[in-house]
């Protein structure tokens, strides 16, 4: 599922696509991005046949997977992690941090993933404590 901004309105438009392929199954427009708002495009598909996804992966509250298909698995928008901690670090440090923290699905292992993870941690705490605590909080 994507989220894309239309600043000028502040309205969403709410996206949802299937497989790694990308194929787009539903656009719709809305106000904001909300458990409402994803729980009506989620019972539309549902409507038309849609098999319930084994993951829902979103960059928000995911609420509205659960209302309709509560037997699917969560998972936060990785690309989503990402910018909320940098926007929590200092901007000239912002290519490193970004660059260790991409790495950090790509590893091999999730024993690999949590000492890197604890690396950055050890890296960033003492100075870019909010930027670590958000990445804590959505891990």
């Amino acid at each position: 599922m994507i989220l894309s901004r239309l600043e000028k309105e502040k309205a969403a438009l709410l996206v949802t696509f299937a497989d790694r392929r990308k194929v787009f199954v539903a656009i719709q427009p809305d106000h904001r991005e909300s458990t409402e708002s994803w729980s009506a495009v989620l019972r539309d598909l549902k409507s038309r046949g849609m098999c319930p996804p084994k993951v829902v992966i979103g960059d928000g509250d995911l609420v509205g997977g659960r209302n309709v298909f509560p037997k699917a698995e969560e998972q936060r928008c990785w690309n989503h992690r990402v910018l909320n901690v940098l926007e929590k670090v200092p901007k000239k440090k912002q290519n490193s941090a970004k660059r260790q923290l991409l790495s950090l699905p790509q590893l091999e292992t999730r024993a690999e993933t949590e000492r890197e993870k604890k690396k950055f941690v050890e890296d960033y705490t003492s100075k870019y404590l909010k930027g670590v605590a958000s990445l804590e909080r959505e891990w």
